[in-house]
């Protein structure tokens, strides 16, 4: 169980290794974690001397000693060869640090252990840190010491030999292997007639195969080539498709010389240099945009940013080794749903050159985008580094940290996203069009070029290889021989449906310390091993001929879909600049009328057909999905293109909810009728299976299941529909089982709106069957809200936050209903608790509230700001109506602070526009301010008819490219289908009947 904390019982462990290593798995499991001896040997005379390692680095004798044979190797390897010149002791010096630096990973965790160790015990002399550490220095470099860590740990000194081995036969094969070709590197190389090697840098990379990696190979006269140590036959049929596609297209690729050895081969070396003016990045962005489209029909993936360089505006692909590697499988996968990530591996998303986010851990961390047109300097890792800190001291320790990448950008911003997105795009569709256009010619090459090569295949993320790897290098695992395999089978965690055979070749390869490598071969359905041994038919027909039926079957509206998803990337690229409405509350108002109310049917029209559109639709029992911008719904952290979740936020359950709205009020059933399959179909498995049954289905009504099951009661409503009514309170029964018993203290995603949700259903379902479904279940979400409230009473010091989404203010309200209508001695003490950290966050210099008790920025939105707050006290009025009048001069001052400074910041229902008009006439109504709500509703006639339209037509707005009902077109169009229909459609913001 040690090395499996996400299993939850010793059975689940013997079921995994079993899957994996079949009638072994006893074997395996047999071999647990030796304990380490208490201590290292007790130390002899110290004579001061020691052997000097080649680096002066870390524990640089303690490896010289223990490496000197695989040292006197490298040495005898390096001056055998014909290609090295005068300077044989330099190289042979450079090389050695190399070796040096790695092993000294594999053995760094366990010495500094020991000389913990050894200071605790006081057994090293010295009068300060440094002089300490020095003396352990020493005593690391004694035979008696190697001697003893040999016995201890025979699993370190197996990896340090063999890893020392592999490094000195790698320096010879690729000094051999370059002597053999030397003719041919000579004359497409320049390296004249007597080449001679200066220098040469090896491990560069991840180790694969038996432990080879690139190289750097530089030759007297300046030239440097790289040698990779596998075949490069794609990478030569790679280049050649580029100049050719160059020279008929009159579009810019770059390309590379290259020349292919035995199981091996060289590539010109080719130095950054980015464009230094406007205009040439431009450019630059420009052509990046035509390469992601021939690697798109070369079916090419994780080409991130490491694997591109910049020659001027010209973009040059230097690793092409993942061509090719986007193919259908052979199985379905056991039933699993497929369609998302298979119409996402059908696009330009999943090559890697565009904005590709990856999620931290850690909130605190954010993101990072690795790809090409995403990648700034500096940002934070989300995989954690083993550092040293107190370097070459006796207190000397390592942590593991998230570091920033230093790695310069490929080329200079543009003045804005917008730009860049367009000059992508157009170089897109340039060569998209070229190539649709040539497509005969275009797949000849394809056949020609790429018909006998390797590429590689990508099972798993290398970084999570290597952090088995890392794992592997602690103390406990170096002194048994079965506890690296048994940690290996790790690779099973979290893969049910990656085949066993591609597991056990995964672990043979962690066990020889190498990060696992996969090879297709363009003309077989095969995978295989690192060994070239065959895994089976994983894919479902040969790359090339995938490769091949997609330039077949290009067209215009896979390149628009394309285009689409270009732009779509960029989303959280997007300056907020561009969010601006340039509405005012207090602008001029033309009225409603006829005009208003056909502009808003063409535009609910427009959104709902556009999201009819990119729909995926499924066979029973699977609902249709979508595509899109995701967002995390309690907080604007990140968007990236994937699957829509199923949170009402900004999810597949929003979309599916708007077009059965539109498609009830306009009668139209080709909206209606996937609204319908969505929410039976998936309501269905939640009931049968369990809410649980849903991956990353957090609690609450807006980004949990009781969204789901809200929309579809309104429907039900909207429909009259009592099979879809059933569903819906089949689905409500169960929500309480999903909250945990002390959930977050807010509307979005805790108890509280759940609760709201429950009281305002059973008011509509009065005298029905359903009505005491819902009053039971809000009985549960009241406790649970309690406690919530209970919970951050107990500690003064608890962070809370304002606005009604997500603070204290969408909560009292909703206590309120359920005083009045159900009743509970503990609710007034909590509301007024909960009105008393409200207040705390008001600020009487400025007149405004704080977003939290940890911020004093203020906000505008219902999430968090004014119009949140508003809506609450006047939702707390009409729950309580004897509150009214003490909340009087509070709500004036919220409705002031609105309608001055809440207005033209983005459309939204969440935090815009949209959503404060709708605020506005509910506040207006309750303080019967007639003219006011007149106003409000006439201002929102305007928005849709003057304002909408041009923001609609806006590619650089995040709000217009998201499909989310509460920060995207989704939500335009329910506000405008209520503003149509305010007696069936009701609002999302708050619940009431």
């Amino acid at each position: 169980m040690e090395f499996f904390p996400e299993l939850a019982s010793e059975d689940d462990v013997y079921s995994l290794v079993r899957r994996i290593s079949g009638s072994e798995a006893e074997r395996v499991l047999a071999s647990p974690a030796q304990a380490r001896p208490a201590s290292p040997p007790v130390p002899g005379p110290d004579d001061g001397s020691a052997p000097a390692g080649p680096d002066g680095g870390l524990f640089s004798g303690f490896l010289a000693a223990v490496l000197a044979g695989e040292l006197a190797d490298l040495d005898r390897t390096v001056r055998s060869s014909p290609l090295v010149g005068s300077d044989c002791d330099g190289l042979v010096e450079t090389l050695s640090q190399q070796l040096h630096e790695q092993v000294r990973g594999l053995c760094l965790r366990t010495l500094v252990t020991d000389l913990h160790d050894y200071r605790e015990r006081s057994l090293l002399s010295g009068s300060d840190s440094r002089e300490r550490y020095a003396h352990f220095e020493r005593i690391a470099a004694s035979p008696a010491y190697t001697e003893s860590l040999a016995q201890r740990f025979p699993g370190l000194f197996e990896s340090l030999r063999r890893t020392a081995g592999r490094f000195v036969g790698g320096i010879g094969r690729i000094l051999a292997d370059t002597q053999q070709k030397m003719p041919e590197l000579s004359r497409v190389f320049g390296l004249g007639e007597a080449p001679e090697i200066t220098g040469i840098r090896a491990g560069m990379g991840d180790t694969h195969r038996g432990g080879r990696a690139v190289a750097f190979l530089d030759f007297a006269g300046g030239t440097r080539i790289v040698y990779k140590p596998r075949p490069m036959e794609v990478e030569r049929a790679y280049h050649e498709l580029a100049r050719r596609t160059s020279r008929a297209s009159g579009i810019p690729f770059g390309s590379l010389d290259v020349v292919a050895g035995e199981d091996c081969g060289w590539e010109e070396y080719a130095e950054s240099d980015p464009p230094q003016d406007t205009r040439s990045a431009a450019g630059f962005y420009r052509n990046t945009g035509s390469l992601v489209c021939l690697l798109y029909f070369l079916r090419a993936m994780d080409v991130h940013y490491q694997n591109i360089v910049c020659r001027g505006a010209v973009p040059c692909l230097v690793d092409a080794e993942t061509l090719l590697a986007i193919n259908p499988s052979a199985d379905d996968g056991g039933g699993a749903d497929k369609r998302a990530s298979e119409a996402l591996s059908r696009s330009v998303k999943m090559i890697g050159l565009l904005p590709s986010v990856i999620e931290n851990p850690s909130d605190e961390l954010g993101v990072i985008d690795v790809g090409l047109l995403g990648y700034t300097r500096g940002q934070t890792s989300p995989f954690k580094s083993l550092v040293v800190v107190g370097h070459g001291r006796d207190d000397m320790r390592l942590e593991f940290r998230n570091l920033p990448v230093g790695d310069p950008a490929p080329a200079p911003r543009l003045d804005t996203s917008e730009e860049e997105i367009d000059e992508v795009v157009a170089g897109f569709e340039t060569a998209y069009d070229w190539i649709s256009g040539h497509r005969t010619e275009f797949s000849h090459w394809i056949g020609e070029l790429f018909g006998d090569v390797s590429v590689r295949f990508v099972a798993e993320n290398t970084h999570f290889y290597s952090q088995l790897l890392r794992m592997a290098t602690h103390p406990k695992l170096q002194g048994a021989d079965g506890a690296g395999r048994l940690l290996f089978h790790r690779v099973g965690v979290g893969r049910p449906d990656v085949p066993a055979p591609i597991l056990r070749a995964e672990i043979e390869d962690l066990l020889e310390g190498d990060v696992p490598y996969f090879e297709l071969r363009s003309g077989s359905a095969d995978v295989f091993d690192s060994r070239g041994r065959s895994l089976g038919r994983h894919l479902a027909r040969p790359p090339i001929d995938t490769a091949r039926e997609l330039v077949a079957s290009s067209s215009d509206a896979d390149r628009d879909r394309n285009s689409s998803i270009i732009r779509l990337s960029y989303v959280s690229k997007l300056r907020r600049a561009n969010d601006r409405t340039g509405f005012a509350f207090a602008g001029p108002s033309a009225g409603g009328g006829q005009a208003a109310g056909d502009v808003a049917r063409d535009t609910v029209g427009r959104i709902a057909d556009g999201i009819v559109s990119q729909r995926i639709d499924g066979t029973a029992p699977l609902p249709p999905t979508w595509i899109g911008a995701r967002i995390s719904p309690t907080a604007l952290q990140y968007w990236k293109v994937e699957e829509l979740g199923t949170d009402f936020y900004s999810g597949s359950p929003g979309l599916a909810y708007f077009l059965g709205q539109a498609g009830g009020v306009l009668e139209r059933d080709e909206w209606t009728a996937p609204a319908m399959r969505y929410f039976t179909r998936l309501s269905r498995r939640l009931v049968e299976h369990g809410i649980s049954d849903i991956e990353n289905l957090l609690p609450g009504m807006y980004t949990g299941a009781g969204g789901i099951a809200y929309a579809m009661h309104n429907l039900a409503d909207t429909a009259a529909d009592p099979e879809l009514r059933h569903l819906a309170d089949g689905l409500w029964r169960r929500l309480p089982e999903a909250l945990p018993e002390t959930p977050e203290l807010d509307v979005l995603g805790g108890a509280a709106g759940l609760l709201g949700a429950s009281l305002t259903l059973a008011e509509r379902l009065r005298g029905t069957e359903y009505e005491a479904h819902c009053l039971e279940t809000a009985t549960a979400f009241y406790e649970r809200t309690r406690s919530a409230v209970e919970h951050l009473r107990a500690d003064p010091g608890a962070t809370y936050y304002s606005g009604f989404a997500h603070g204290v203010s969408g909560v009292y309200p909703y206590l309120l209903r359920y005083d009045a209508e159900v009743g509970h001695p503990a609710c007034a003490g909590l509301v007024e608790f909960l009105l008393d950290r409200e207040r705390a966050l008001f600020d009487e210099a400025t007149g405004t509230w704080a977003i939290g008790n940890d911020s004093e920025n203020a906000a505008h939105g219902w999430c968090h700001g004014a119009p949140g707050m508003l809506l609450a006290k006047c939702l707390a009025a009409t729950f309580a109506p004897a509150l009214l009048d003490g909340f009087r001069s509070e709500i004036r001052l919220l409705l002031d602070t609105v309608l001055s400074s809440s207005f033209g910041h983005n459309l939204t229902l969440c935090h815009g526009d949209l959503g404060n008009l709708q605020i506005v006439s509910f506040a207006a109504g309750v303080l019967g301010d007639t003219a006011l709500q007149d106003r409000a509703e006439r201002r929102l006639d305007d928005f849709a008819r003057d304002t909408l339209p041009g923001l609609l037509d806006r590619e650089g707005s995040r709000h217009v490219l998201a499909e989310s009902v509460m920060a995207g077109r989704a939500g335009i169009g329910l506000t405008l289908l209520r503003r149509l229909r305010p007696d069936t459609v009701p609002p999302v913001l708050w619940f009431l009947r």
